[in-house]
């Protein structure tokens, strides 16, 4: 946040030095995605480590209360940018690792409380 001056710790990466002179950004990941049900414990989450994505969870359609068969995938987005092939099954180490620092991404969740959440909309 430009001109603030920050109290707790956050994630932010200084991206200026990459834009001005066109070169690599220091930021190493990113979260597309953690989402969880407060209620049925069903989840989606996304995240990138590297050149690696990680897709975990109900990626179909997100049910409130409902447990559904979840999702696992694992790409590497240098050797393959557009997802077509799916290493879960042939990178298992790899697949753990981002396993693990999503669980660790997730530690910091705030999941948000909706006390009668079938009156609310579903965009």
């Amino acid at each position: 946040l430009a001109g603030h001056n920050l109290t707790v710790k956050t994630d932010g990466v200084d991206l200026w030095p990459a834009i001005i002179t066109g070169g690599k950004s220091a930021r190493t990941s990113m979260v597309y995605n953690i989402d969880m049900d407060d209620q049925s414990e069903t989840f989606q989450l996304a995240i990138r480590y590297n050149s690696w994505k990680l897709i975990w969870g109900q990626t179909k359609e997100f049910r409130p209360n409902r447990k559904q068969s979840g999702e696992l995938s694992l790409f590497n987005l240098a050797e393959d940018p557009y997802e077509e092939k799916d290493l879960a099954t042939i990178r298992v180490k790899k697949l753990e690792d981002m396993k693990h620092i999503a669980k660790k991404l997730a530690e910091d969740l705030k999941i948000a409380f909706q006390p009668n959440r079938f009156s609310l909309g579903f965009p």
